[in-house]
C-alpha cells in the first residue's frame, strides 16, 4: 500500500465535481451527474473519509483518509495532517484515494463512482455515448476562408488545392463541404486583398499621424520597393504597423525613378499630409530623392567617404547673372520648392550609421599593432569559418570536437560578425583543448595568446554597440525618443574603457568608434525634433541630459511646443465657436464686453501661462509610463507627432525576409500582383494585427 500524505496539491480536475461527476459503465458509456444544486459545496464519500472540519487558511475542507495502511503523518508541532479537498472538487481526495491502488487490483476505481453515485443519487444522470457523431459546424464560405488563409500564412503555392493528397485529407476533414480549385482560390485572394486594403485605407484615413521605412530589395532577378507603415491609435498610445506595398521596380534604381514610385503609394493610401518622417538606410538613390522633394534638408549626419552621394554639387564654369533677375526669380523659386515637397522629412536608419560605425570606420583605424592583430585574427577566424561550410566532413569534425558548430557571419549584418566572434570566443573559454585539437586536425593555425587577449577585449569593446543595434531594431515600443538616449548611454560606455586598464589592444579601436559616433551623430542632438522625442517619453524625460544648462534648455523647448499646440486647440475651438455665432446677430459680444474682455487680458494669459507650467511640471515629476500619458493630452499629442517615426529601417527588412519565403525559387512564374498580394495579406493577416 502507498504511503500518502494528507496535505498534498493535487492538479483540479473537472472530472469530479459536485456539478458533473462521470461514471464509466461496463457497457463503456460515459455516465453524467449533473447537480441541482450549483452552492452546495462537495463532500467525499463517508465509507472512505472522515470530515475533520473546514481549513481556516484555505477555501477546503479537512478530512481523514479512512482506508487500511494509510498512515496519518503529523506536523512539525505534533498535530495531525489532514488531507485539503477544496470546496468546488473532489479531485484531491479521489487521487488520493486511488492512489492506494494505482493498478486498479482491488477494484478502487469502480468503488468510488458507484459511492460517488449513491451520494450524489437524487441528481439526473444522463449517458452519453463516446462514438462520434458528424456535426456540420462549418459553412462553405468559412472553409473556403480557413483554407485561403493556410495558404497564405504558410507560403504554399495556390495549385497545392489541386494535389491529391490535399483532397484527401479535406474530403475526411470536411466530407460534407466542396473543395474548389486553384481558380477559385486566385479569385478569392483578390477579393481578400481588396478587402484588407480598404479596411487599411481607413484605418490610416482616421489616423492624425504616421511614418513609414521604405528599402529596395533584389531577388532573383527582380527589384522591389517595400514600404512599411506605422501609426498610434487615437484612443491609447499603441503603435500599430501595417505593410503598405511592395511595388516592382523596373529599370535602375535611380532617385526620380524611386520617388514616383513612392509618391504613388502615399497617394493610393492617402497619407501624404499625414506622414511625419520616412526611414531609410543611406543608399544615395535615396538620399537624393528625398533631396529633392523631401519635406526638410536635415542635417549631413555621414562621413567623407560618403560624400560621392552629392553629385550635383561639382565644380561648373562661372557664370554671371544680373542681380535684379535674381531678385526677382527669388519669390518664384520659393513658391516652385513649396509646390515640389511631395514626400515627408527624411531620417536615415540609425541601425545602418552603427553599423557603418562598426565596420567601416574601424577598418580605417591607423594603429599598427591593432591592424596587425585584426587582420590576422579575422584571417584565422574565416579558415575555420570556410572550413565548416566547405563540406559536411568537416562540419561532422567540428561537431565531434565541440559538440557543435560555429556561429558564422554574413556580409550583410555586422550583428552576425560580432556573434560569430563572440561564440568563438566562448569555446575559447570552456573548450580551449577541444578547439586546439580541431585545429590540429584541420591544418590550421591556431589563435596565439596575444590573438587571444584581443578577441576577448574586441567583443567587452564591441558589446554596447551590438546592443544598440538590438535595441533601435525593435518597432513596437521603440520610437524616434529612443535614438538619443541610446546613443548617449553608448558613449558613456565607450569612454569607461578609455580608462579601463583591462583593456590595452583594444584601446585604438575605442577612441576610433568615439570619434566615428560624435562625426555620424553628434548633430542629431541639436535637432529639436529628436530631443521633443525624447524629453515627451517618460521613460527618459530630461534623465538623459547631464549639464544643468541642458536641462533648462530641453524644459524650455518642451514649453514652447506646449503652448504652441495648445494655442491651435483654442484656435480651433474659437474658430468654432465664430462659426456658430455667425449664424445669428444676437449671439456676438457687444463691444463693451470685448473692450472689458481686452482689459483683463494680462491677468488672464498670466493665469494660462502657470496653467501650462503647472501641466509640463507635473508630468515631467509624475508620469512614469506610457500608460499615465493619456492624463497629459498635450504632452500625449507631441510625444505621438514626434514619436511615430521608427529610428531603424529593420521593419521594411523583415518584411523582405517574409517576401523571400514567398517568391521562392519553385515559384519564379508568380506574377508581381500576385506577391504583393500574398506578401500583403501576410503580414497584415488578421490573427496577428488587431487593426
Amino acid at each position: 500500500m502507498a504511503d500518502e500524505t494528507f496535505d498534498q496539491e493535487l492538479p483540479e480536475n473537472d472530472s469530479e465535481t459536485e456539478n458533473a461527476a462521470q461514471v464509466e459503465t461496463a457497457s463503456g458509456n460515459v455516465s453524467i451527474c449533473i447537480s441541482d444544486s450549483d452552492s452546495s459545496k462537495v463532500q467525499l464519500p463517508s465509507e472512505f473519509f472522515e470530515n475533520m472540519g473546514d481549513s481556516k487558511d484555505k477555501k477546503a475542507g479537512l478530512y481523514k483518509c479512512l482506508f487500511k495502511g494509510c498512515k496519518l503523518k503529523t506536523k512539525k508541532d505534533g498535530t495531525p495532517k489532514y488531507l485539503v479537498v477544496k470546496n468546488d472538487s473532489r479531485c484531491n481526495g479521489k487521487r488520493h484515494f486511488l492512489a492506494h491502488d494505482p493498478n486498479n487490483e482491488l477494484g478502487l476505481k469502480e468503488k468510488w463512482n458507484l459511492a460517488v453515485v449513491k451520494m450524489t443519487g437524487k441528481n439526473k444522470i444522463s449517458t452519453v455515448d463516446r462514438a462520434p457523431t458528424s456535426l456540420h459546424i462549418l459553412r462553405q464560405s468559412d472553409f473556403d476562408k480557413y483554407v485561403l488563409n493556410f495558404l497564405i500564412m504558410d507560403g504554399i503555392p495556390l495549385h497545392e488545392v489541386e494535389n491529391e493528397g490535399f483532397k484527401l485529407l479535406m474530403s475526411k476533414a470536411a466530407p460534407h463541404l466542396k473543395i474548389y480549385g486553384r481558380t477559385f482560390y486566385t479569385m478569392l485572394l483578390k477579393k481578400e486583398f481588396a478587402s484588407r486594403q480598404q479596411q487599411l485605407k481607413q484605418v490610416l484615413l482616421n489616423c492624425s499621424d504616421a511614418a513609414t521605412t521604405i528599402d529596395a530589395w533584389t531577388c532573383s532577378r527582380r527589384s522591389y520597393l517595400g514600404e512599411t507603415v506605422h501609426w498610434f491609435d487615437k484612443a491609447r498610445v499603441k503603435r500599430q504597423s501595417a505593410c503598405l506595398a511592395c511595388r516592382r521596380i523596373k529599370g535602375r534604381h535611380t532617385h526620380d525613378v524611386l520617388e514616383k514610385l513612392i509618391e504613388s503609394i502615399h497617394e493610393e493610401y492617402q497619407i501624404t499630409d499625414k506622414l511625419r518622417g520616412s526611414t531609410t538606410d543611406n543608399g544615395s538613390n535615396f538620399l537624393k530623392c528625398f533631396r529633392e522633394t523631401g519635406a526638410s534638408t536635415l542635417p549631413n549626419y555621414e562621413e567623407e567617404d560618403n560624400q560621392d552621394y552629392y553629385d550635383d554639387s561639382k565644380d561648373e564654369e562661372m557664370v554671371y547673372f544680373e542681380i535684379g533677375e535674381i531678385l526677382n526669380d527669388h519669390s518664384g523659386d520659393t513658391l516652385l520648392r513649396n509646390e515640389n515637397l511631395t514626400l515627408p522629412v527624411h531620417r536615415r536608419c540609425a541601425c545602418h550609421l552603427l553599423s557603418l560605425v562598426s565596420k567601416t570606420n574601424v577598418k580605417k583605424i591607423q594603429d599598427y599593432l591593432f591592424e596587425q592583430l585584426r587582420s590576422t585574427v579575422f584571417e584565422k577566424l574565416q579558415k575555420i569559418w570556410n572550413k565548416q561550410n566547405s563540406s559536411s566532413l568537416n562540419s561532422d569534425i567540428i561537431v565531434r570536437h565541440l559538440g557543435k558548430l560555429f556561429v558564422v557571419r554574413n556580409d550583410t549584418r555586422w550583428n552576425s560578425e560580432y556573434n560569430a566572434v563572440s561564440c568563438f570566443v566562448r569555446l575559447l573559454k570552456k573548450k580551449n583543448r577541444a578547439l586546439k585539437k580541431l585545429f590540429e586536425e584541420l591544418k590550421l593555425d591556431f589563435i596565439t595568446p596575444n590573438e587571444e587577449q584581443f578577441l576577448k577585449e574586441y567583443v567587452v569593446v564591441m558589446k554596447p554597440m551590438c546592443d544598440s543595434l538590438d535595441i533601435l531594431q525593435a518597432n513596437i515600443h521603440v520610437g524616434m525618443g529612443y535614438l538619443l538616449p541610446t546613443l548617449t548611454v553608448l558613449r558613456k560606455k565607450l569612454m569607461s574603457f578609455t580608462d579601463d586598464t583591462s583593456i590595452t589592444l583594444c584601446q585604438a579601436l575605442v577612441n576610433s568608434l568615439l570619434d566615428a559616433i560624435h562625426f555620424r551623430f553628434d548633430k542629431m542632438f541639436t535637432d529639436n525634433e529628436l530631443r521633443l522625442a525624447t524629453i515627451t517619453n517618460p521613460m527618459f524625460k530630461l534623465s538623459w541630459l547631464d549639464k544643468d544648462e541642458d536641462i533648462e534648455l530641453a524644459k524650455s523647448l518642451l514649453t514652447c511646443e506646449y503652448n504652441r499646440l495648445k494655442g491651435i486647440a483654442q484656435e480651433a475651438s474659437s474658430s468654432d465657436e465664430s462659426s456658430d455665432c455667425s449664424s445669428s446677430s444676437l449671439s456676438g459680444p457687444s463691444p463693451i464686453k470685448q473692450r472689458k474682455k481686452n482689459f483683463f487680458a494680462s491677468i488672464t494669459k498670466k493665469r494660462s501661462k502657470k496653467q501650462c507650467d503647472d501641466e509640463v511640471d507635473n508630468y515631467l515629476n509624475l508620469c512614469d509610463s506610457l500608460d499615465k500619458l493619456c492624463d497629459y493630452p498635450i504632452i500625449q499629442q507631441i510625444y505621438k507627432h514626434y514619436n511615430v517615426t521608427l529610428p531603424s529601417s529593420a521593419s521594411v527588412e523583415r518584411l523582405f525576409s517574409q517576401g523571400g519565403l514567398i517568391y521562392s525559387a519553385r515559384r519564379m512564374k508568380m506574377t508581381d500582383i500576385h506577391f504583393e498580394m500574398l506578401l500583403f495579406l501576410k503580414v497584415n493577416n488578421k490573427t496577428f494585427k488587431d487593426w
